[in-house]
């Protein structure tokens, strides 16, 4: 009977353990790794929406500029910048100046910088987004120079007809001049004459 008792215990410790290990896992296990598993589908979706994004994305590293993560395009762009750049644009973001800045590139590509700071894996960084403005800065200087253009034209054009008005009114004032000697009697035109 011993032995009995014995293997029923046994049985219902071993069904007791089995159905702690069955609970602990239902409440601990599987929600920790739903969680897990939520946490990596939304690692790789933010992965996927910086990779297509039409700027420059990255982390930057504020303690010392290192890039931590980028998108191609900003990898990009950081990498057309100069070592005195990249150290100067840290500089900013540290000193927290302003929240943006313009580059011009050594190769002449004007970058517009903007960048918010955060914390990313106990790190502080500075989320930046790049974009080259280039074709922005060249419509605005072409339109500098055709406001100019338009502004020589313009005082050309005043000029000319300065000059015209000037040369159309001298002979029409010489003519009305003649004229009124011409109809004035002969004894003023005398006098007229003698002066």
């Amino acid at each position: 009977m011993l032995i009995i008792n014995a293997i029923v215990l046994n049985i219902l410790s071993g069904a007791m353990l089995f159905a702690l290990a069955r609970m602990y896992e239902r409440r601990i296990f599987i929600p920790a790794e739903n969680d897990a598993q939520r946490l990596e589908e939304h690692e790789q979706f933010n992965r996927k929406i910086v990779a297509s994004a039409p700027v420059g994305i990255c982390i930057l590293r504020t303690a010392d500029g290192t890039n931590i993560l980028s998108n191609e395009l900003a990898h990009n762009y950081l990498n057309m910048l100069t070592h005195e750049d990249r150290q100067r644009l840290t500089q900013i973001i540290c000193g927290q100046q302003v929240n943006f800045v313009d580059v011009l590139t050594s190769n002449h590509t004007n970058l517009q910088i903007s960048f918010v700071h955060s914390r990313y894996r106990n790190e502080n960084v500075a989320i930046c987004v790049l974009v080259d403005v280039s074709a922005r800065v060249k419509m605005e200087e072409s339109l500098q120079e055709m406001a100019q253009a338009a502004e020589q034209a313009s005082q050309s054009k005043s000029m000319f007809l300065a000059t015209v008005s000037h040369e159309l009114r001298t002979p029409r004032c010489m003519a009305s001049s003649v004229t009124s000697i011409c109809c004035r009697p002969k004894r003023c035109r005398k006098a007229s004459i003698a002066l």
